[in-house]
């Protein structure tokens, strides 16, 4: 029987090229304490996927993104209000350890059995800070545990410190969550058409309290985190970074999708195709009333609050 010729496959010549690709910055981080370790396992995918929503994906969503401008720089503000006051707890815990590192030892160093660094991946640069807070995190339990083992300080205060900053590092995450869901979900609906672009009011509270005068409660939460011995996510944080990401999917583009884009007045016979199209009502969050409750619910409350008002997150 012959054999039939081999045919040769021609790489097609000018192949379309998939336009998924975007701009990402490495950034090296070193963990060796356990604080360190659980802080990052807890809160970074969290909160890189919040602001990577609220920086991102909800300006790509053209007419609905020029609607609501005003907004989104108002939940940047706050976002980059409640890192501040991180950054401002960690200078506070890095210069009471220096003080009391002054009468510690030069000739030996605290060694850690399971150090390792990472290489993570940050898809927008509003995400640098927090990576920031997290080696000057590593920096200051190290110095804590440096005191611990020098007798500088006791057992409990070592706990009571490290328990301290992951609170805090805890608690910032949960609120740039909610912020970013809050407006993702809002920008989302206006896109889509809704009738009415509604929020949790814990999202309008949280807004009223961090824009302008700042956070109005700025000490340590006293309650600790929720499952706080937990190393890793939980299952309601895990279910949290999948909300986010189920928001980051419904306002990425697809490829094809037609984009809105604005009219050009060139040609005066160009009428703008939007111009008998009614404005949506958009509330400025500075109108609302102060009154809302403050309170700031974990995500399984802001869960419930949506699937309450119809809406899917």
């Amino acid at each position: 029987m012959e054999s039939l010729p081999m045919t040769t496959l021609v790489p097609p010549l000018n192949p379309t090229v998939s336009t998924h690709t975007r701009a990402v910055m490495r950034s090296p981080l070193t963990l060796s304490t356990h604080i360190g370790v659980k802080t990052y396992n807890r809160t970074f995918k969290r909160l890189e996927a919040a602001l990577f929503l609220a920086d991102v994906l909800v300006l790509l969503r053209g007419r609905a993104s020029h609607d609501y401008a005003a907004e989104i720089t108002q939940v940047h503000s706050a976002m980059d209000q409640e890192l501040t006051r991180l950054s401002a707890l960690v200078t506070a815990e890095q210069q009471w350890i220096t003080k009391a590192l002054k009468a510690a030892p030069r000739d030996a160093e605290v060694q850690y059995t399971d150090p390792v660094t990472l290489n993570l991946t940050l898809r927008t640069p509003r995400a640098r800070p927090y990576v920031t807070l997290l080696t000057r995190l590593e920096q200051t339990l190290c110095s804590v545990d440096q005191a611990w083992y020098h007798g500088l300080i006791p057992t409990a205060e070592q706990l009571k410190r490290g328990n301290l900053l992951f609170r805090h590092f805890y608690r910032a995450c949960g609120v740039i969550e909610r912020l970013a869901w809050g407006l993702g979900r809002r920008v989302r609906d206006a896109q889509d058409g809704a009738a009415t672009v509604n929020a949790s009011p814990d999202y309008h509270a949280m807004l009223l309290k961090r824009t302008g005068s700042g956070p109005a409660h700025a000490d340590a939460p006293d309650a600790p985190a929720p499952d706080e011995a937990a190393d890793a996510m939980t299952a309601e944080e895990s279910a949290s970074l999948e909300a986010t990401e189920a928001l980051v999917a419904s306002l990425t583009p697809v490829v094809g999708e037609a984009q809105e884009t604005e009219p050009t007045f060139d040609d005066p016979t160009n009428t703008p195709t939007f111009a008998s199209t009614p404005e949506p009502t958009v509330t400025l969050l500075e109108t609302i009333n102060p009154g809302l409750r403050s309170l700031e619910e974990p995500p399984s409350r802001v869960r419930e609050l949506f699937r309450a008002q119809g809406a899917s997150v």
